[in-house]
């Protein structure tokens, strides 16, 4: 089973917010997540995109390991 979610925020810009707090920082979000059957979560990606040089985003991933019985 595939899962996937998506977000958005808006947060000021920890560089520049002090002299405008209008100016906000876009981040979106994506997440996915596979589940097999008889084990469940096996795979995570989290991915986080931004409009800003000074908050560029990232990615992140979890992977099962070793699954027992």
């Amino acid at each position: 089973m595939k899962i996937k979610g998506y977000g958005e925020s808006f947060v000021i810009d920890p560089w520049f917010g002090w002299m405008d707090s209008s100016k906000k920082i876009n981040i979106k979000v994506e997440v996915t997540d596979y589940y097999a059957p008889q084990v469940g979560f096996v795979k995570g990606l989290y991915s986080e995109k931004s409009n800003s040089l000074n908050v560029p985003g990232g990615e992140m991933s979890n992977d099962l390991v070793s699954f027992e019985k």
